[in-house]
């Protein structure tokens, strides 16, 4: 079923008619982000609303695949990530624009909190799960989406993530 969904969103041309299905189908498959990966590192991490981080995430230059912003794709990666009630994630990525972007406290110059996607404040009600040793799955359960897909059935969009026609 998410597969359909995500064809639908990725496939779907841009008229009136089926903006609304694709924004739809976009939106139910923004439900579930992961990637698997292999490179250089490990992490063991788990991060709920971005705010509350337990664990320690060191992945470089991994190669990656899996589904981001209502695509399925492949891209480079770097992590790190540490975490223990607070933390910081922090990500760098090519070959796409931004997986999740990086989120947490910042201590360069005070203390500072910073969110991965500031246009979409859903992103807070994600529950994020990274375990890797040189091969690895990162599995996020974006709940705040399905907000987003509820009140995108009277077209409604609170993520601002709806393409038009």
């Amino acid at each position: 079923m998410c597969a359909l969904a995500l064809a639908a969103a990725v496939t779907s041309g841009c008229s009136a008619e089926n903006a609304y299905v694709a924004n739809r189908a976009g939106d139910f498959a923004d439900l579930i982000r992961g990637h698997v990966m292999w490179g250089e590192g490990g992490a063991l991490k788990v991060d709920a609303m971005q705010i509350f981080q337990f664990g320690i995430n060191e992945m470089r230059d991994a190669s990656a695949w899996g589904i981001h912003h209502r695509a399925v794709g492949s891209w480079v990666e770097s992590t790190s990530a540490w975490g223990f009630l607070i933390g910081h994630h922090d990500e760098r990525v090519r070959g796409i624009d931004a997986l999740t972007g990086s989120y947490g406290w910042s201590f360069e110059d005070g203390a500072a909190f910073h969110s991965g996607d500031p246009g979409n404040p859903l992103d807070w009600f994600t529950l994020r799960i990274t375990l890797a040793l040189y091969a690895g799955l990162d599995l996020e359960l974006r709940f705040g989406e399905a907000i987003d897909f509820v009140f995108g059935l009277a077209d409604i969009d609170l993520a601002n993530d709806d393409r038009g026609a």
